[in-house]
């Protein structure tokens, strides 16, 4: 019996400790913010975009982990997500599919931007500037023209 006993009260001790290291447990920052307007993100980060398509709708504005800059929006019933943050070798699109074709096209001011996409499915757009990193990415209804033309209204 005094087995048992002193067996019941290891198991109640180690259930304390067990329960005893989720109390302590720090949780982590959000990176992501949502931000009301382009000069809140100019304030946050001091940069923004320059430029993002006209017409477009559902505009949603975001700083990353006071690095990156971030705005979701529609624009013919099709969704992106466009990033742009400091000149950086790091990818910043955040995007982590697998793409069955890729190519180099130039934008309107003769940047090249690499596309890589599933036709018709996914696509991601990234491109660099002398003092930016840009990535645009379209998680469905991908059309190589349509893309082309969102990246060139991207400053």
């Amino acid at each position: 019996m005094k087995s048992k006993k002193m067996l019941l009260f290891v198991l109640v001790l180690l259930a304390a400790i067990g329960l005893s290291g989720c109390g302590n447990s720090t949780e982590m920052k959000n990176p992501m913010v949502e931000r009301s307007s382009l000069a809140e993100i100019q304030t946050a980060l001091g940069f923004t975009f320059d430029s993002l398509p006209n017409n477009i709708s559902n505009l949603k504005l975001y700083t990353i982990a006071d690095t990156t800059a971030q705005a979701d929006f529609t624009l013919s019933s099709v969704g992106y997500t466009a990033r742009k943050a400091r000149l950086t070798t790091t990818d910043i699109s955040g995007v982590y599919d697998k793409f069955a074709e890729t190519r180099t096209v130039p934008n309107a001011n003769g940047i090249p931007v690499l596309y890589q996409y599933n036709p018709g499915e996914a696509g991601l757009a990234t491109w660099s500037t002398t003092d930016f990193t840009y990535s645009l990415y379209c998680p469905a209804g991908f059309s190589n023209t349509l893309m082309q033309g969102v990246v060139d209204q991207i400053q």
